[in-house]
């Protein structure tokens, strides 16, 4: 942790001086740092975990029989969000190895979100230096480089999470009727990669809610974003379900049974 603290600090100093514009390309070099650094890594060897066995196996057990239901009627853990099972079938129906094709995903939208980072830090500090630090840390974090290279839903969670907080904090600033649309789809597919990301709506009431106090947002606009973030979400986690070929009704149902056995 010394190491990168000193790293981040040598950062933070050196881009006091620098412009707007030569922030952008350095953003861009940390992108292709975050890149670089996953493809060697991935080089080195993925690693296979416990969890991203089951995974492998359940998406093995969707693409066989051509429909999620046969993987319900077979495994009991149906808590399990479909995106990630979903994009094995995708991998094995084109022909590809699910493991490498998993494994790009994670690399490339860990790279990406070098930038989902530094908007967020930019606009919570205020700071452009403390969002390039931030974005620098993303891009060599050893946790999430590890997450990259696993058979995991972390990485879809954390992107998407960070996608819908950029667009609702792009929402509330510019009032544009599209930032709600695709915050509501952001969420959508974080929901689908961790059910966790359906806490994200309380954040979305108390940041509407904080506008409102301090007078930065008026009561007509936030219904309005509630009523186009409201009827985007519905619309698209229908379809985006119908897409990949998930029963709603019988899925759900089959996880709302087993949270509540394991609760009992």
């Amino acid at each position: 942790m010394k190491f990168f603290t000193k790293i981040a600090q040598q950062v933070f100093l050196c881009c006091i001086s620098f412009s707007k514009r030569q922030r952008l390309l350095i953003l861009w070099g940390i992108f292709l740092l975050a890149l670089s650094l996953g493809i060697l890594s991935s080089c080195a060897g993925t690693a296979l975990s416990r969890d991203g066995a089951l995974y492998l196996h359940l998406g093995e057990v969707w693409y066989r029989q051509g429909d999620i239901t046969a993987m319900l009627e077979e495994n009991s853990q149906v808590y399990i969000p479909p995106l990630l099972l979903w994009l094995i079938t995708v991998f094995r129906t084109a022909g590809l190895d699910p493991i490498c094709g998993i494994v790009g995903c994670n690399i490339i939208l860990m790279s990406l979100l070098v930038f989902v980072v530094y908007y967020l830090a930019s606009v919570i500090s205020g700071n452009g230096n403390i969002a390039m630090v931030a974005a620098l840390l993303t891009a060599i974090h050893p946790n999430l480089l590890e997450l990259s290279m696993e058979i995991q839903r972390e990485i879809l969670y954390l992107f998407f999470s960070g996608m819908f907080l950029v667009l609702l904090f792009w929402g509330m600033e510019t009032r544009r009727k599209i930032a709600w649309v695709l915050a509501a789809l952001s969420l959508v597919l974080a929901v689908m990669s961790r059910h966790e990301a359906l806490e994200l709506i309380v954040l979305l009431f108390l940041s509407l809610i904080s506008f409102q106090l301090t007078r930065k947002i008026s009561k007509s606009d936030i219904l309005w974003a509630l009523g186009y973030f409201g009827g985007s979400f519905c619309l698209f986690f229908i379809l985006v379900h119908l897409l990949i070929g998930v029963p709603i009704g019988q899925y759900y149902s089959a996880v709302i049974q087993f949270r509540l056995q394991a609760l009992q």
